[in-house]
């Protein structure tokens, strides 16, 4: 995969980065992979030519900051029941995926289909036979505890 960063540079539009994206494995050892597309800290007001974004794959998000991730799950992957404070927008690119909530219910997620989450308690899960790619946009949030 190639991320492609675009913006402006002495008053030009421009290409700022055309390089592959920070990847880290996922925990354990499943084989799968999440790539860091884009993050900034806290909410962009200005597009600008500044390239420095905080690419900390493992950072906790505050309220407003963003990133973009692109996470491959493995044929046969189940991962822990977990949630996040974020706003979660996704979209399956390939494979097929479920989504089980922490109270039992689950949804196939295929191609194209997209999905929002937020903040609850979930668990992925791939088929044996295939992976399932998903591209992320992730918001900071906060969340009441439980």
């Amino acid at each position: 995969m190639k991320r492609v960063v675009c913006g402006i540079a002495d008053n030009v539009g421009t290409v700022l980065l055309a390089e592959a994206p920070p990847q880290r494995n996922l925990p354990g050892d499943s084989g799968g992979v999440s790539q860091e597309i884009w993050a900034t800290a806290g909410a962009p007001t200005t597009a600008t030519g500044d390239i420095a974004c905080d690419l900390a794959v493992n950072a906790r998000l505050d309220p407003g900051e963003t990133r973009f991730r692109v996470v491959t799950f493995p044929a046969g992957h189940t991962s822990q029941l977990h949630r996040t404070r974020t706003i979660d927008y996704g979209v399956i690119l390939e494979g097929r995926i479920e989504l089980e909530m922490a109270d039992g219910s689950s949804q196939l997620l295929e191609v194209g289909d997209c999905m929002v989450q937020l903040g609850g308690m979930h668990i992925w899960r791939t088929p044996s036979e295939s992976s399932a790619t998903i591209a992320f946009v992730m918001v900071g949030a906060t969340r009441p505890e439980i």
